[in-house]
């Protein structure tokens, strides 16, 4: 028992921390799930120093002042604490909004406490702060105290989190919720859909299942498809239909991808059983798509398909004037962006008769995420996001050409690009991206797979 706490434990905490915000988000407040984050984290990052997976036959204080040791020497641990300082900077200098002018009687826009420093409308801050800290103690901790096994633990842990509370959003929605009827509905005004989470977790699902199959963990498999199936329903019911067609590929890939090189790591039977167990997860999401709720937003969906009409009804000209405007916000503050969150008072002072005839009045967000980024967090905001990918695409780059030799096929591997090519067409159409319970799941599948090739050292890092 011991040495299944040693080994997994901190696995499957990292993944109830990476699963948390999606359990939580329709039932509670910003500040409850960020200090339900907070909590987590701080439980985390002991357990990261304390019971690291030890690999190479370590003994427990080997173990510990091997993760001591590379997270002090890893430029990307100091990265990361910059975040949680530029996201702590943003969340305490809130206050951006409207105020009434009355020397001359008309409204303006507050400025934050700090007005040369990273701002945010108060109140909006807080969770991208907890998140970022959750954030900083999954990757490190994936980075640095995970071995092989614990890494596929952690795969299946979040897909079956995640996937239990799709099930549980699925129901509650064929119920007549009205929270998960607005989820569904997807308005463009709001284009931060948390569809992109179930999908991120459907495909970490798919790597963990084949290495369920290679470690011989045949039992989570039933407790795998029940995940599976709810990250599919998640994914179908409350992302947009690009974001949906994007993730479907995608996992259609991994499964072909597993499928297919896995009998090289695999016996026949195992692989088989896999893409098997793909094909009834879409067999089954098919049939909830076309079959199970007739008239539904579902419905409507599979009838643009077929129409290829993938897009609503003027998106393109109101996504236009919005791009605009962002470039225009973007011009005014380029270097701190105008504040997390402001978007959506800038365009109040920049809307004009004209722009609510392709514009739906109250909109909040740009229906591009790139812009979004760019006009709310500027140059600086922007820098951390790509300098982060920079440092994960390095390590997945970096290791895969030092262990290409010894590296075996595994769905794992192929992650970090198959997600960056579903993932970064989608955002010109929309925020999902941004959202901190999606951002967090998305950054955590990143660093699984830029960690999983062998390194350099292949015979300490990889034994167990």
């Amino acid at each position: 028992m011991q040495k299944l706490v040693s080994k997994y434990a901190l696995a499957a905490h990292l993944g109830l921390l990476t699963a948390a915000p999606l359990f939580l988000f329709p039932y509670c407040t910003e500040g409850w799930i960020a200090t339900v984050l907070l909590w987590l984290s701080l439980l985390g990052a002991v357990w990261v120093i304390m019971e690291p997976s030890r690999i190479g036959g370590e003994m427990p204080h080997n173990a510990r002042e091997r993760v001591v040791r590379t997270m002090t020497s890893d430029p990307f641990s100091y990265f990361m604490l910059a975040v949680v300082l530029y996201a702590a900077i943003r969340w305490i200098n809130g206050g951006i909004g409207l105020k009434y002018d009355f020397e001359f009687q008309a409204w303006s826009l507050r400025s934050a406490m700090w007005p040369y420093m990273p701002g945010s409308v108060e109140g909006t801050a807080v969770l991208p702060f907890a998140a970022s800290v959750a954030m900083t103690t999954i990757l490190l901790g994936i980075r640095n105290a995970l071995g092989k096994s614990a890494r596929i633990a952690y795969c299946v842990t979040v897909a079956m989190l995640v996937g239990y509370a799709g099930l549980y959003f699925a129901y509650r929605y064929l119920n007549g919720d009205a929270v998960f009827l607005r989820l569904m509905a997807c308005e463009n005004y709001n284009p931060a859909f948390v569809g992109m989470g179930f999908g991120i977790a459907l495909l970490l699902g798919a790597a963990g299942m084949f290495g369920a199959n290679e470690n011989r963990w045949l039992k989570v498999e039933l407790l795998l498809l029940p995940g599976l199936a709810g990250c599919m329903a998640g994914l179908l019911l409350f992302s947009s239909l690009l974001c949906t067609l994007a993730f479907l590929a995608a996992a259609l890939v991994m499964a072909m991808i597993g499928f297919v090189t896995c009998n090289k790591v695999l016996e026949g039977s195992g692989s088989f059983r896999c893409g098997l167990f793909f094909i009834v997860v879409f067999v089954a999401a098919g049939f909830l798509a076309v079959e199970a709720v007739p008239g539904s937003g579902l419905a409507l969906r599979y009838q643009a398909c077929e129409e290829l009409n993938f897009l609503p009804d003027g998106f393109m000209a109101s996504r236009a004037v919005l791009s605009d405007m962002a470039a225009k916000v973007f011009k005014e503050n380029p270097w701190l962006g105008s504040g997390l969150g402001s978007f959506k008072f800038d365009i109040r002072f920049l809307a004009t008769p004209e722009t609510y005839k392709v514009v739906v009045p109250g909109q909040l967000m740009v229906t591009n995420g790139w812009w979004q980024l760019i006009a709310e967090r500027g140059v600086i905001g922007a820098a951390f996001f790509l300098i982060g990918l920079g440092f994960l695409a390095w390590t997945y780059v970096s290791r895969l050409v030092a262990g290409f030799a010894d590296l075996k096929w595994r769905p794992l591997n192929f992650l970090f690009p198959v997600l960056l090519l579903a993932v970064v067409p989608v955002m010109f159409f929309e925020c999902s991206a941004w959202r901190s319970d999606v951002s967090m799941v998305l950054a955590a599948a990143l660093a699984l797979s830029a960690n999983s090739a062998p390194s350099i050292k292949k015979p300490l890092a990889e034994k167990e």
